[in-house]
This record gives structure tokens, sequence and C-alpha cells, in this order.
């Protein structure tokens, strides 16, 4: 369902359910509280709507009532009261609405930060691994390759000892920025921890994963020497024609070809595009 329609409908039901509720509350007389049903459509607006549909809701809520109550006949000792009592109403549902839409954005921004890294945005570990494990049933299914790069920086502790946790902090987010630039919305840039990301390359073959590390490589190591931060990278890139068991076996792997990238004289990327097939290339 599109998002105007569904709004449509969420405007049109509020008003129904309002309007419904106002007819009970004159049914009933004055001396039956009505005011938990009337929160029922500003609730469901607040939450499934937005700030301003949940006003219009309090809004609609206060002004039937107040016309079901002052409809019953009944008798004040003062003609302003039932204003008043409805401006008090009024000005609770208003509370309660907000309460409501901030409660919402609350528990989005936390289910937000449940999967994304919180210093550069990228996929956390959660994120990753649940990712992860969706390919590999993909994979399965339809006998599809995918590719897994493993990527750290080689001298990032110098990084900080030299310029600071606030520059390393900044170099990370750079990372995320190129390796999202070069990859597609549906791979997977992660941070696994420090300086160590993963890139879930979905449905890919090797031979085109190689090129993309290899230009994200390039571009890393340019944005380092702009900004000073003389850093290069170790990276291992697998590709998995036969999906593995597990997601941590694909790690084991992609991890083993990154350290052995980093043995051989770092800045360089180690590739398995074939089994038990090693190439290695010098980044940059």
């Amino acid at each position: 369902m599109k998002e105007s329609t569904f709004r449509i409908l969420l405007i049109v039901g509020c008003i129904f359910m309002t309007l419904l509720i106002a007819f009970l509350n004159y049914l009933a007389g004055y001396e039956w509280g009505f005011a938990i049903f009337y929160l029922v459509p500003i609730c469901v607006a607040s939450w499934y709507g937005d700030l301003l549909l949940g006003v219009f809701t309090v809004f609609c809520s206060t002004t039937f009532w107040l016309f079901a109550e002052i409809a019953t006949g009944h008798h004040y000792s003062f003609f302003l009261i039932p204003y008043w009592n409805a401006c008090m109403r009024g000005l609770l549902f208003l509370i309660i609405s907000i309460l409501i839409h901030h409660l919402k954005k609350s528990l989005l921004k936390e289910k937000l930060f449940a999967r994304k890294d919180f210093l550069t945005s990228a996929a956390n570990t959660k994120a990753f691994y649940e990712s992860a494990e969706m390919e590999i049933i993909r994979s399965q299914r339809f006998k599809r390759p995918f590719c897994l790069a493993y990527i750290d920086c080689d001298n990032f502790k110098q990084i900080n000892d030299r310029l600071g946790h606030s520059a390393g902090d900044n170099f990370l987010k750079e990372m995320v920025l190129v390796m999202n630039k070069n990859v597609r919305k549906t791979d997977t840039v992660a941070r696994l921890g420090g300086d160590e990301f993963a890139i879930l390359f979905s449905e890919m073959p090797g031979n085109v994963a190689k090129e993309i590390i290899i230009r994200i490589g390039r571009e890393l190591k340019e944005a380092g020497k702009v900004k000073k931060w003389q850093a290069t990278f170790s990276i291992g890139l697998i590709s998995f024609a036969i999906a593995p068991s597990s997601v941590d076996e694909a790690l084991k792997k992609a991890d083993g070809l990154m350290y052995d990238a980093k043995k051989s004289g770092k800045n360089r990327m180690m590739l398995e595009l074939s089994p038990n097939s090693r190439e290695e290339v010098v980044l940059g």
C-alpha cells in the first residue's frame, strides 16, 4: 500500500472512530466517562501517523466530545464550564499525543542503532551476520556466487598516536564513505571492530568484486594522502561459488586471506576467486 493511501485511510479511520465514540458518548449521557475511548484514535494517529495527524485527532476528539456533552442537555452553574473542561481535556490529549510520538521516535532510533555502528553508521556485527546468513541461504538455493572482503588498516594505531583519536574517528568514517560509494545498495558494508571492516557482495562473481576492491583500496589510499593519514590496507577477498556452511566459516576464510596479505608486506590484497587458487595484488 502506498504511503499516501495509507495516510488518507488513517485520517478517515481516526475521524470515523472519534465520531463514533462521540455518538456513543451522547447516547450514554454525561454521567458516563468516555475519556479512555477518545484516547484510542489519538494513540493510533500519533503512533502510525505523525505528530501533525496526532494533533489533528486531538482537536477532533476534543471538539466532538464538547458537542456530545452540550447535546446531552446537561446544565452547568456557569456557561463557560464545558469549554474550560474541553480545553483541559485537549491539553491532556495533546501531551499524550506528543509523548507517544516521541516514544515511537526513540524506539525507531534504538532499533536503527541496534543494527548500525554508532561511529561510522556502517552495519554492525549483528546486522552483518543477519545479511550474511541470508546470503548463504540464497546461494544454497539458487547456486549463485557471492563474495566477502575483509579489510584491515595496517597502521591505524599510528594515526591515533600521531594525530589523535578524533583524527582516527574521522579516518574510520572516511573509510565507510569510500566503501559505500563504490558498492551497491544490495551489498553490506560492516564494521566488525576497531579498524576491521567486511564487505558482503551479494550475488557477485569474484572478478567484479576484485575490481571494486582495487578501486576502493586506491581511493582509500588517495583519501589518506590528502588528509595526511598515510594509511595502507591489507585486504582478503574470497569468492564463494559453493556456499559455506556458516557465516563464521566465511569470515574465517576471508580473515585468513587478509592476514596472509599483511604477512606478505601489507598494502596488498590476497584473493581466492576459485578454490585453492590464490592471487596477490599490490594496492596502488
